[in-house]
């Protein structure tokens, strides 16, 4: 990234401070005292390069499983950032994920890496959506919440809208997706002034049965411009990760991440951002949903941490690729 990101990029959080693995089962996927179907993982991965590009992949569960989750991974660098505007289910057996570049100076590439949470024997789910509009008015929200009907349970969620890039500008930044209840999954995101668009949650409905379990972690408190925090957390023995999700608290919108990853980790589910701001201290959360054991995962403590990216603050000129972050939601 070269001295003309620093320049543009001074400017998503002063407009915000200006406007103030795992499964849905079908019957009983809890059921302890059925045998625990198969579990597997699938993998896609791409690249993409330039300022606005978009990364998106799509990963898919092998012949005789079902997705019953997934999730994303594309960590920023000191070059460039990537944000997320989908995760979502595709059909029974797959996920997708995208992600833009903001990327202000030489061409620099974002690896994306996508996860699909795979279960043989899982059942069929069905996709139910809820749309809101963002009207281009810098601030937190709005969100938009899908609901299963009748006596359907949510397993997993995700959510979708277009590329948010215009530019430097965005439209908007997801802050939050994860389950609300037992019945539905809430994804929030923050406005800019890039232009209206839309913001639509899923949520993946199985037939009724018993719910999935929710863990949570939050990381230590962030207050480094440019900051790293990951939030791990983790399904008690026996059960393990359906799904997953994260969120950020409403708070001060002068403090806040973009969020570069949500992903199943071994026996848990682990969501990182960068921060952007200073005071107040900001903390990001993980949240993962867990059903019955299989054969060969281990439990572990949820776990929390806050690393800095590879070039401190004061080594950047004129503010840095920090600065990219603030014109997020400004024109």
């Amino acid at each position: 990234m070269n001295r003309v990101a620093t320049v543009v990029a001074a400017s998503l959080l002063l407009a915000l401070a200006c406007a103030t693995p795992a499964a849905v089962a079908g019957k009983g996927y809890g059921n302890q005292k059925q045998k625990p179907p198969k579990s597997s993982v699938g993998i896609a991965t791409t690249t993409a390069t330039g300022p606005g590009a978009v990364a998106s992949a799509t990963a898919t569960c092998r012949r005789g499983s079902r997705a019953i989750g997934g999730g994303f991974r594309g960590l920023s660098s000191s070059e460039v950032i990537g944000i997320p505007f989908e995760s979502v289910k595709v059909g029974q057996r797959s996920w997708r994920a995208s992600m833009q570049l903001l990327d202000i100076g030489s061409p620099s590439t974002l690896a994306l890496t996508v996860q699909v949470n795979c279960r043989a024997k899982a059942a069929k789910t069905r996709t139910v959506s809820a749309t809101v509009p963002t009207d281009g008015v810098t601030g937190v929200g709005p969100a938009a919440t899908a609901t299963c009907q009748g006596d359907r349970r949510a397993g997993a969620g995700g959510f979708t809208m277009p590329p948010p890039l215009i530019g430097q500008t965005a439209t908007s930044l997801v802050f939050d997706s994860r389950r609300s209840g037992a019945r539905s999954w809430t994804t929030r995101v923050a406005t800019g002034a890039a232009g209206p668009s839309t913001l639509t949650s899923q949520v993946y409905c199985a037939n009724r049965g018993q719910s999935l379990a929710e863990r949570s972690s939050a990381s230590a408190p962030n207050g480094e411009e440019f900051g790293l925090s990951s939030a791990l957390a983790s399904c008690d023995q026996p059960p393990v990760p359906f799904a997953g999700g994260f969120s950020q608290p409403a708070g001060d919108v002068n403090s806040f991440f973009v969020i570069s990853e949500s992903i199943g980790v071994g026996v848990g589910w682990q969501a990182s951002g960068i921060h952007s701001g200073t005071v107040p201290a900001a903390t990001l959360s993980a949240h993962v949903y867990c059903g019955a054991a299989t054969t060969g995962l281990l439990s572990r403590r949820s776990r929390s941490v806050r690393r800095k990216l590879v070039v401190p603050f004061s080594e950047h000129a004129e503010g840095g690729p920090e600065a990219l972050l603030r014109s997020l939601l400004v024109k």
